[in-house]
């Protein structure tokens, strides 16, 4: 039984010291401080109204501190976010209402900076995760957490208010929880329970950590076998508990899961039509939109600018890289594991299918709903840098190669940084910036 048990690779103190050098705390700790600096320098500089969808985020916010109660679409002063989940706009009210006496201007930066509060979180959930993943592989390790950490859409959405950033934050936690729990067998209801609760909170912040319901069986499965029955009956129960209520309340109050009908029916048109995939020219267009949210926030910013083409350049470079280097680990795993070599990569299969389940999703959603923007699968874009940071394996053979790697990565996303913080600068004062003056119903 004690054999059966060792299911997933546990971090030994001497693979685990690999990633956990004082050289790399403090790459760490320097990449959280510059990315809060980063993130501040995009709070400031961004005018209000200027991020997606954050003239309506931000209504919603109102309207819960105001009425201290849920939004129904269709009423007086109901933004077409009021079909979000509570979580995070219940969080922020108190913010709001502590910062309003101050003035309607400070009220809203306040809610910023709350918002940025969760950017250092960000960077060392990204590292943890990252080094359970690859614990043996420094620069993969700090690659990947250079890229979270100094990703311009990735500041540019904590930098704003929206419920992305939280949503992120929530599910990189729940995966390391997972982790943690899958170490043995014990305690399983609890266990359950407790993943359970806090899955049913990420999707109240945002619905699209519904992927989560599937992918956190599918490891306990890949981890317990048939003794994963206890904890996926409780995790099941524990989600439906605290999260059902919600598409339940959707349903009679709207007629679907989802609340699109009503979208449709108050004539919240602030999405495109669903997306025709057949057609090449589009399908590429869309690959390669969703490619570029992955770095820069262009969409975000309503398309005001557009990205230069040496931007496009260092995107494409490190893209191909990251796939060529993830391919070569994906089939270096599985000769592994048909030699019985390795223990079987549980945790980064987890991660995997938190990713697919995702995108699955999001594509569907595009296809048959609306052409929703690609930040809906920032949940799982830790697995995209990841992908990234395999880069380093392809030129890893070349003499200091991986140390060239990380520091033009890091060059690469701090000079992305500045051209937005200048492009944002200089943006002119447009319609949507008039959130003070008009209903920001946007």
């Amino acid at each position: 039984m004690a054999n059966d048990l060792q299911i997933q690779p546990k971090l030994s103190s001497s693979r685990a010291a690999v990633v956990q050098t004082t050289g790399a705390r403090q790459y760490v700790i320097a990449l959280a401080v510059v990315a809060t600096i980063f993130g501040a320098l995009y709070l400031f500089y961004a005018r209000p109204g200027s991020a997606g969808d954050e003239p309506a985020h931000y209504a919603n916010v109102i309207y819960y501190a105001r009425h201290k109660c849920m939004p129904i679409l269709g009423q007086p002063e109901v933004s077409y976010e009021g079909q979000m989940g509570p979580v995070y706009y219940a969080l922020s009210a108190p913010v709001w209402l502590a910062c309003a006496g101050l003035g309607e201007h400070e009220a809203f930066f306040a809610l910023r900076i709350f918002d940025l509060l969760l950017v250092p979180l960000t960077v060392f959930l990204s590292y943890r995760l990252a080094s359970i993943a690859k614990p043996e592989d420094k620069t993969f390790v700090l690659a990947t957490t250079t890229f979270m950490a100094l990703n311009p859409s990735l500041l540019s959405i904590a930098a704003s208010i929206q419920n992305d950033a939280l949503t992120c934050v929530l599910t990189m936690a729940i995966s390391l929880l997972c982790f943690k729990f899958m170490q043995d067998d014990t305690n399983l209801i609890r266990k359950g329970v407790l993943i359970g609760l806090l899955t049913g909170v990420a999707i109240l912040t945002k619905a699209t950590a519904v992927f989560l319901v599937v992918a956190i069986p599918v490891y306990a499965i890949v981890c317990w076998r048939w003794r994963s029955a206890k904890f996926i009956a409780a995790f099941g129960s524990a989600v439906g508990l605290s999260a059902g209520w919600w598409f339940v309340r959707n349903v009679v109050l709207y007629g679907d899961l989802s609340a699109q009908a009503a979208l449709t029916k108050f004539n919240y048109n602030n999405n495109p039509p669903p997306f025709d995939f057949r057609e090449w020219p589009k399908l590429r267009h869309f690959l390669w939109e969703t490619e570029t949210y992955y770095w820069m926030p262009i969409q975000y910013y309503r398309d005001v600018f557009h990205t230069p083409v040496w931007l496009r350049s260092i995107v494409g470079i490190f893209t191909a890289l990251g796939l060529i280097g993830a391919f070569g680990i994906v089939v270096k795993h599985v000769k592994d594991c048909l030699q019985n070599k390795t223990l079987k990569p549980f945790f980064p299969l987890f991660m995997a299918t938190q990713y697919a389940v995702c995108m699955l999703v999001f594509i569907y959603s595009c296809a048959r709903i609306t052409h929703f923007a690609a930040r809906v699968t920032f949940p799982t874009i830790i697995i995209y840098a990841a992908m990234i940071a395999s880069g380093c394996f392809v030129v890893r053979k070349f003499k200091q190669s991986e140390k060239a790697f990380l520091a033009l990565l890091a060059a690469g996303m701090i000079a992305a940084n500045v051209y937005v913080l200048i492009q944002l600068n200089s943006m002119p004062v447009l319609p949507f910036h008039h959130i003070f003056s008009v209903p920001p119903y946007l």
